[in-house]
């Protein structure tokens, strides 16, 4: 479904994912974005509401990091559609654990709430505030995923380790957040190594609506 912003906003939490499509042209980054990430995202932001404005929390290309008033966004009108996306409520996982001698298999259960929703957009703000630019090296380590041969010079990082602070992008710092504060959601791909369009194939967000521009 398609919404304005005036008519849409107030149906957006804390902490809501925010994916912006790729515009048409070629000339765009987010163009080569999707292409290269075989997606139709070239960008992703968290939604942070802030003295009761709604606000995009993002490192963006040619920018850097920036806590940004939605309104704003839609007046420049140098994006394309934004899809909004939210958390799952409940996730239930298995472990495994040692009672009385004997392993077996149990199941945890983990509850997204208002609490771990303000940490994430606390700390995707402290980030964007304190790392400040956007990382052009990781882009081309992500090109390089794709280059015969080239690949094969490429360090992989081990999932589940810290990304460098020159490492972040739009949705290494959504991924970063999220494992940080509730779960993983993109298991065994590292933080920096993911795009905007593996957020959206990720079982921990489902689609809401979209925002026209």
């Amino acid at each position: 479904m398609f919404l304005s912003l005036p008519e849409s906003k107030n149906l957006i939490n804390n902490a809501d994912v925010l994916l912006f499509r790729a515009q048409d042209s070629i000339k765009t980054v987010g163009w080569w974005i999707g292409k290269y990430t075989s997606s139709i995202y070239s960008h992703a932001a968290i939604a942070s509401w802030i003295n009761e404005e709604l606000h995009a929390v993002e490192f963006r290309e040619f920018i850097g990091g920036r806590i940004h008033p939605m309104n704003q966004y839609i007046e420049e009108k140098n994006h394309s559609t934004i899809d909004v996306f939210r958390p799952v409520d409940t996730i239930m996982y298995p472990y495994i654990e040692t009672i009385d001698g004997k392993v077996q298999i149990a199941h945890k259960e983990k509850v997204f709430n208002a609490d771990i929703a303000l940490k994430i957009t606390n700390t995707a703000e402290d980030l964007v505030t304190k790392i400040g630019d956007y990382s052009w090296w990781t882009i081309w380590q992500m090109c390089k995923a794709y280059i015969p041969f080239v690949r094969l010079g490429r360090k992989v990082r081990k999932n589940g380790e810290e990304p460098d602070p020159k490492e972040f992008v739009c949705s290494t710092l959504i991924t970063y957040v999220y494992r940080k504060h509730f779960i993983d959601p993109i298991p065994f791909l590292p933080d920096n190594m993911t795009s905007p369009g593996d957020l959206a194939r990720s079982a921990l967000f489902s689609y809401i609506f979209s925002i026209k521009s």
